[in-house]
């Protein structure tokens, strides 16, 4: 099928989007600054824009890195048990977790 500009452009940002949440899934839950994941891809290939929309779509930005969306974690959702509740219980934590590292730039133990 013939695709206009803009078809192919949102087909190939969600072909990127599905390729960045597997890189971030593979790393289960590392955290990749945005330079890391700039050099994985060609700019004459991706530009700069692009990279962002899909990342939008996977990850969220906690003090300059790049973190997997808790909703998109396969490593949540197959490394416990518990049902749905529980999960959905760890996501929230996860995204609190993540929330505190991006506004403290740490969490304290007590």
């Amino acid at each position: 099928a013939n695709l206009n500009p803009s078809e192919a452009m949102e087909r190939a940002t969600a072909e990127l989007a599905t390729k960045l949440t597997t890189l971030l899934q593979n790393g289960n839950g590392t955290m990749i600054p945005y330079r890391v994941i700039r050099s994985r891809f060609h700019a004459d290939n991706v530009p700069d824009d692009m990279l962002t929309t899909a990342l939008s779509s996977c990850a969220v930005l906690v003090r300059g890195n790049f973190a997997l969306k808790s909703t998109l974690a396969q490593f949540l959702r197959t490394s416990m048990g518990g049902g749905e509740s529980r999960r959905k219980l760890v996501r929230e934590l996860r995204d609190f977790i993540l929330l505190l590292l991006n506004m403290h730039g740490r969490i304290q133990r007590e």
